[in-house]
């Protein structure tokens, strides 16, 4: 199906959006709520609030983007077989070089420090591996919301810069309950957004900052860190941040420190704004 021009309409564009967001944020908050409840197993619990995780931002997706805007798949963001895994994978290591660099960082500058114990290393292996499966369609989730259709529709509108920005912006408050949120917490993961903004539509729509999400929380998590404030715990591993808080961003993780605003900074600094051709503004 042929990309359409820009709607008419601003305000048929940003309600659609703002629709969306809050829609697909709340039903999934909702599904995944009562999926813990209503279900007796923990296992059937997790799958089936994981497929609702996934499919509501989809379906919404296609109802809005392609019935409403008739817009195709690819011009949404979803660009598929070998381009959209090879975006997947260069996003994954662009999204944890930060991260990485973030922590390394915190040793001679925060004087952080690793501890290990309490775990062999096949533990370590599979606690990561766990996390990561957990990881994955929270992080799909997250794109699909905020560099999915509202992204798309609003650079098509008012340009890719000005959508950026916005819906980063929404990002950012949506961590704003966080445990141990901070301002400067906020700030990065506006800038975070971006950065991912910048990864969606330069090297796979969809799968690219899904990769590069995952690539960034996944090495928090596998280095011991918090992610977002969130503590997971992974076999044989413990991290001392170091201080101060706001270098190292404490007990919020890496990403409520000033070392994250650099190595984010870098990163989305060495990205350009270049579009693929099927993700138009």
């Amino acid at each position: 199906m042929a990309h359409e021009s820009a709607p008419a309409r601003p305000v048929a564009v940003v309600g659609w959006s703002a629709l969306f967001i809050v829609a697909a944020s709340g039903l999934v908050f909702v599904g995944v709520h009562y999926a813990g409840t209503l279900v007796p197993s923990t296992v059937v619990a997790g799958v089936l609030a994981t497929a609702w995780t996934v499919a509501i931002p989809v379906g919404l997706t296609w109802v809005i983007g392609r019935r409403r805007f008739g817009l195709d798949w690819p011009g949404l963001g979803w660009v598929g077989g070998r381009e959209g895994a090879v975006g997947f994978a260069r996003g994954f290591v662009v999204g944890a070089a930060p991260a990485i660099l973030a922590m390394t960082l915190t040793v001679p500058l925060g004087h952080a420090i690793w501890r290990t114990g309490g775990g062999t290393g096949g533990d370590y292996v599979r606690s990561v591996a766990g996390f990561g499966v957990i990881l994955l369609p929270a992080a799909l989730w997250e794109e699909v919301v905020f560099r999915g259709l509202p992204l798309v529709l609003l650079a098509r509108l008012f340009g890719a810069g000005p959508a950026m920005l916005t819906v980063s912006g929404l990002f950012a408050l949506a961590h704003l309950f966080n445990p141990g949120v901070t301002p400067l917490a906020v700030v990065n993961i506006a800038l975070a957004g971006i950065f991912l903004s910048l990864v969606f539509f330069q090297w796979g729509g969809i799968w690219a900052s899904t990769g590069a999400h995952l690539g960034w929380n996944l090495a928090l998590m596998a280095l011991a860190a918090p992610v977002s404030g969130n503590i997971m715990r992974v076999a044989g591993l413990d991290y001392d941040p170091g201080g101060p808080t706001w270098l190292t961003g404490g007990e919020f993780g890496p990403e409520g420190g000033v070392l994250a605003t650099l190595t984010l900074g870098i990163a989305a600094t060495m990205l350009r704004l270049r579009r693929k051709p099927e993700i138009q503004a």
